[in-house]
């Protein structure tokens, strides 16, 4: 069960919902409350049984700071979490008319629920002390009707609201419109009628001219269209449909999730690895629950005073991938995913990789990474995002690519992300995510082992999935070399609002790949530019990450994601982000 948030000890919605799960098959949870449903979202978060739909406040460290929209669901329950996050000031007709009927709608019609619950927090409404929605009563009412009117048994609750007397107004009159009673705009004189003073109407004018409409109709209807095609993929989710990638398809699926530049499609690529095992048809292996369930939790712990017993024995000898799945590809599922049979792993590990023609580097990480991580008793995956094309590389763009690709195959709540050339030493460099994100790569052996400087934050990075979305991930600006570690050390910092923590050096010490096939990127001329201009993070990380999406293919030894970016240039970012030209 979800644990106790905000005001609440005890998460009376979900008991609820536990309850109604027992008479009906569905439950659609709706919550039109200023601040994220993130207590029901997390306990129904797996399961398709029940869909959440949360139109909330968000950005800005805003309570409870979840609530993204690419908070889906999960396992079972992918697609079956829908979050509508909105900015300040919106009012009734943008609310109503553009936002809630539509996603509603588009629920009612691909879910087909069975019995809905819908939370009415009156912290949306306009003059609300910790809100900051322009909503009137009437208005919030719009969308209790609109629920009564899809005849189906609803259970009504309530939720924040910290203006009382208009939490008062405002059930009053939601009470009203379920029971379908009209009610007098005077209120009727009682003992409590010098708190609805002066006026002592059930409508006053809740109107907050100081709070402006932050949410343009472009920006609403974005975040409509992302919601419904979320529910749209309900039907693919409930077909249990064989994936099945043809690798000599033209065929693509263009991803865009930027509102003003569109993708141009093109034919479909593979990249050509060979003597690589791959799979062309595969359901992405999940472990069963039950064993799982019955496993002990895995102690990957350091017991033995003998350091030189943690030291890796790093390989280089290049081999051919057969060879290397010989080695290391025994227990491992496709797509490069292993899960221990021993024990319980504590998290779910995405690991990614950048790629552009560095088949000798990848080679030889490969061989080295899997024994690795199979010896820490890890539940991992391997992804390689390969930039297509001749636009600059862009690193920062295709770790976006690679979260987003891979919270869509799986539940993972800890991303590293990796160059391809560096190697750990150390066992004791446990592959895992904490409380706060962590520099892994801190003493290379091409610098000597030593930590260049002290807010470096680049090579090999650990993210727990909710600081990698409070981050609001890599930046997408940063085309050629350089810039996109330091922006991302500044995300942490300023918008995340923590420090990075770092093993020992004597710990995390990583050996760097030397090989000749591979030069090193163009400077980015601009990178000083943008770093240094402190420009609003809100601007640019996941949510501008263009790219188009030829194919997923699943090698034994790793999942290989191959996509095309559309470089954007600087002129373009300059404006997009609104830094100021030097004088």
């Amino acid at each position: 069960m979800a644990k106790a948030s905000g005001f609440c000890y005890i998460n009376d919605i979900v008991i609820a919902i536990l309850e109604l799960l027992k008479y009906h098959e569905r439950v659609l949870y709706i919550d039109i409350d200023v601040h994220h449903g993130d207590g029901v979202q997390e306990a129904f978060y797996f399961t398709d049984r029940v869909m959440t739909v949360s139109f909330h406040k968000y950005g800005n460290n805003f309570f409870p700071g979840t609530g993204s929209m690419y908070e889906i669901g999960a396992e079972t329950g992918r697609y079956y979490s829908i979050n509508v996050p909105l900015r300040e000031g919106i009012t009734d007709d943008d609310y109503y008319e553009l936002v809630f009927k539509p996603v509603i709608s588009t629920v009612m019609q691909y879910y087909r629920p069975k019995c809905i619950v819908l939370q009415c927090g009156a912290d949306s409404l306009g003059g609300d002390r910790l809100g900051c929605f322009n909503l009137s009563i009437k208005g919030h009412g719009k969308c209790v009707s609109f629920v009564m009117e899809q005849n189906l048994p609803v259970l009504v609750v309530g939720g924040g609201g910290y203006t009382v007397k208009n939490v008062a107004r405002c059930w009053t009159y939601e009470t009203s419109l379920i029971l379908n009673e009209q009610l007098s705009n005077d209120i009727p004189f009682h003992d409590y009628i010098e708190f609805f003073a002066p006026d002592c109407q059930l409508h006053p004018n809740l109107f907050n001219p100081k709070i402006e409409n932050g949410n343009s109709r472009q920006t609403n209807h974005t975040r409509v269209s992302k919601s419904i095609n979320i529910s749209q993929n309900l039907i693919i989710n409930n077909s249990n449909l064989t994936i099945t990638f043809n690798l000599s398809t033209t065929s693509t699926t263009t991803t865009t999730i930027k509102t003003t530049t569109t993708t141009t499609t093109l034919p479909a690529i593979t990249i050509p690895f060979l003597n690589a095992t791959f799979y062309s048809s595969f359901n992405f292996t999940k472990p069963s629950l039950e064993i799982y369930n019955s496993l002990p939790i895995c102690n990957f712990s350091i017991t033995n005073n003998d350091t030189s017993i943690y030291k890796v024995n790093i390989s280089q000898t290049l081999y051919s991938y057969n060879i290397i799945e010989e080695h290391h590809g025994k227990y491992l599922y496709p797509g490069g995913h292993y899960i221990s049979k021993e024990c319980q792993p504590e998290q779910r590990l995405a690991l990614i990789i950048c790629y552009r023609n560095r088949e000798q580097h990848l080679k030889m990480f490969l061989d080295n990474i899997h024994p690795f991580l199979q010896k820490q008793q890890l539940d991992y995956t391997i992804f390689v995002i390969n930039q297509n094309g001749n636009d600059q590389f862009n690193r920062a763009a295709l770790f976006n690519v690679g979260y987003l690709e891979a919270m869509k195959l799986y539940s993972y709540d800890c991303f590293i992300f990796h160059d391809v050339d560096l190697l750990p030493e150390d066992l004791r460099n446990i592959y895992k995510c904490g409380d706060q994100p962590r520099h892994m790569s801190v003493a290379v052996d091409k610098f000597n082992y030593k930590l260049l400087y002290s807010t470096l934050f680049g090579g090999v990075t650990a993210f727990h999935l909710s600081d990698f979305i409070g981050t609001h991930g890599y930046p997408t600006v940063y085309w050629g070399w350089g810039g996109e570690d330091d922006d991302m050390y500044l995300r942490v910092v300023k918008k995340l609002k923590k420090s990075i923590t770092r093993y020992p050096i004597e710990i995390a010490r990583y050996k760097m790949i030397r090989t000749h096939d591979h030069t090193s990127g163009k400077a980015n001329p601009h990178r000083h530019t943008i770093l240094y201009s402190k420009y609003d993070y809100n601007l640019d990380g996941i949510n501008t990450t263009n790219y188009t999406l030829h194919n997923i293919v699943f090698y034994k030894l790793f999942t290989l994601i191959n996509v095309t970016l559309t470089e954007e240039s600087f002129e373009h970012i300059r404006t997009r982000l609104h830094i100021k030209k030097k004088k």
